[in-house]
């Protein structure tokens, strides 16, 4: 069955009325979607990162999603998105604000060639662990990469792969990558 790739953009907007607080207005409702392509392919990636540099031992993961189709690719993060659901789903039925967050969610979406030759990056922070007022959405040219194959192999889950390592943006990314699975296209 063929996933649906959706684009997110997030309305944020914010109701005061003496004490009262709009809380539901901080989280999208994900009846709220476009559809701009249609996936052949989901690749699920298992996230592990150090949130902060002075606690190297203290690490935090994620389930990471990358949809792909046709013309446009999505990376997203499940837990943010299966989160985001639970809140809109609890804000629909009380009154109250649920104090809670999702430990480990990344908040943001990245769509590949959305539009055309761009990368659209949503950032979704401000519906994640409660109001925070932060919330950004930003287009640029698709960034190339100039990976450095090297001579290096291994065998990953059956198939034989290949190392290749690109810098960019002051960081350095690793990619194991298989010339049986003839995907341009990665997190």
């Amino acid at each position: 069955m063929k996933k649906i790739i959706v684009a997110l953009f997030v309305l944020f907007s914010a109701e005061s009325q003496a004490q009262h607080f709009n809380y539901i207005s901080c989280y999208a409702d994900l009846g709220k979607y476009d559809v701009v392509d249609s996936a052949s392919l989901k690749y699920t990636y298992k996230l592990t990162y150090v949130k902060d540099t002075l606690k190297p031992g203290e690490k935090s993961t994620d389930l990471q999603v990358l949809l792909i189709g046709k013309t446009v690719s999505k990376y997203y993060s499940q837990y943010a998105l299966d989160y985001n659901a639970f809140v809109v789903a609890y804000l629909k039925k009380h009154d109250d604000y649920l104090n809670t967050k999702q430990e480990g969610a990344w908040s943001y979406e990245v769509f590949k060639n959305y539009p055309k030759g761009k990368e659209t990056v949503t950032d979704i922070a401000s519906m994640l662990g409660g109001f925070s007022g932060i919330s950004y959405m930003y287009e640029e040219t698709l960034p190339v990469f100039d990976w450095k194959i090297s001579g290096e192999k291994q065998v990953i889950l059956s198939y034989n792969c290949q190392k290749a390592t690109a810098s960019f943006r002051g960081r350095t990314f690793v990619a194991w990558f298989a010339v049986d699975i003839p995907v341009p296209n990665g997190p």
